[in-house]
């Protein structure tokens, strides 16, 4: 008995140990019409994360909702927040909230309602259990078209286009307006499509401008009442779509580039720029072709007090798959730490925590899957060379086969005791 028993507590334990990470498939709500995930934080950014916080939009009758879900570590939904106002409501952007002590004590929807007595955007003030705690109205007009939303040391920027003037506002965390500011020249249309904030210089922004013959873009320099005060880079490619983002003192400039030789067919890869104030410090150009159209995103993880690593989302050109890439503090191309080769997956927006990369955005149900619906909401849990599902059954079928392989094993041992016993 000593032996079988030694054989089942080794094998429960082997079967524990193996991670519940550990199928080739992806979390979705699969509940609503036309699901879709946009953006993603951690749960709470002041301490050890216990999950995450998404939010995206879905339809239902003809109605768009937004919503916003809490998942634990492991990707188990512990609840989830809908908002309704109107037939056409808009997600704008995902934002902590704090309090007096500046604490977070929840998240910030800023959402487009289209509801008759409501001509702004709106923030939404949901707690960190998921219940409503307030509504505020901006001064923000629903006619402004808003390219990236921000949140900064001391409170939110959002940047976009007004008609045609570029349009720059900043809330602090109380939700009152700080400033407003558009920009206007004669015979062209002005966007802001990016800004940043860097503590004591004030803030960095690209601006686009289109006119009936180009696209020209800026990196421009503006003060911390957003002013105005110096164009830094002016000779972008005219079909570059640069972006820009942000740590500590120094920031990033990114986007495509058709300057490079790949191959016969291909020769269009990303360019990163990395500034301190209007200094350029490096300038790396990838080698791997990518298709602009899809996403392409990076972000900054701070390693240590003397720099950080860079990881680059694309879409590889060559096979259509999902890339992660792992780029050092001076630019240096290190590694390739994900692959995801899928038809189905659109991604928006991903994070990374212990080794995991977390995507979100949207799937598309493949024919011969039993799906309700035929784009549903994606979220998904990686770490550097499987895609996974994590439900919270895993763990209890894992459990359960477990118990199963133990009873087989004592039940064996009896039959055979019982055999010896009739010889």
């Amino acid at each position: 008995m000593k032996k079988y028993g030694i054989i089942g507590i080794s094998i429960l334990l082997l079967l524990i140990g193996f991670p519940v990470k550990a199928k080739d498939t992806v979390y979705s709500l699969n509940k609503y019409k036309e699901e879709e995930l946009r953006y993603i934080l951690k749960s709470n950014p002041q301490e050890e994360t216990s999950g995450f916080v998404t939010a995206g939009d879905y339809s239902s009758k003809k109605e768009n909702h937004v919503m916003l879900l809490k998942y634990g570590i492991k990707g188990n939904r512990e609840w989830e927040f809908d908002y309704k106002e109107s037939m056409r409501d808009e997600l704008a952007g995902l934002f902590y909230s704090y309090d007096s002590n500046h604490q977070v004590n929840g998240y910030l929807l800023l959402i487009k309602t289209r509801k008759e007595d409501k001509k702004n955007y709106v923030f939404v003030q949901v707690g960190l259990k998921g219940e409503l705690i307030r509504e505020e109205e901006t001064n923000i007009p629903n006619s402004v078209t808003l390219e990236k939303v921000l949140e900064t040391e001391d409170g939110y920027l959002m940047v976009g286009n007004l008609e045609a003037s570029a349009y720059f506002a900043k809330y602090n965390q109380e939700l009152k307006e700080v400033f407003a500011r558009t920009y206007t020249k004669d015979n062209s249309s002005q966007i802001l499509t990016g800004m940043v904030w860097i503590p004591e210089e004030g803030y960095y922004g690209i601006l686009q401008e289109v006119t009936q013959e180009t696209t020209k873009n800026y990196l421009n320099q503006y003060d911390e009442y957003g002013q105005f005060v110096q164009t830094i880079k002016d000779d972008f490619e005219e079909e570059d779509r640069p972006q820009i983002k942000a740590n500590r003192d120094f920031y990033i400039l990114y986007g495509t580039t058709n300057k490079v030789k790949l191959s016969k067919e291909e020769d269009e890869s990303y360019y990163i720029m990395k500034y301190q104030k209007e200094e350029e410090i490096w300038e790396t150009v990838g080698n791997t072709p990518i298709d602009k159209e899809k996403v392409f995103d990076i972000q900054i993880n701070p390693k240590n007090e003397e720099g950080e690593e860079y990881l680059i989302l694309l879409t590889n050109k060559t096979d259509n798959s999902i890339e992660v890439i792992r780029m050092d503090t001076e630019g240096v191309i290190r590694e390739k730490v994900k692959k995801i080769k899928n038809d189905y997956y659109s991604i928006h927006e991903f994070i990374s925590y212990q080794n995991s990369i977390y995507f979100v955005g949207q799937i598309s149900c493949p024919e011969d899957d039993n799906c309700d619906y035929n784009k549903n909401a994606l979220f998904l849990v990686s770490d550097e060379d499987k895609v996974i599902e994590v439900k919270d059954q895993d763990s209890e079928w894992i459990l359960i086969m477990t118990g199963l392989i133990i009873l087989g094993t004592i039940g064996l041992y009896a039959y055979r005791k019982y055999k010896k016993k009739k010889q």
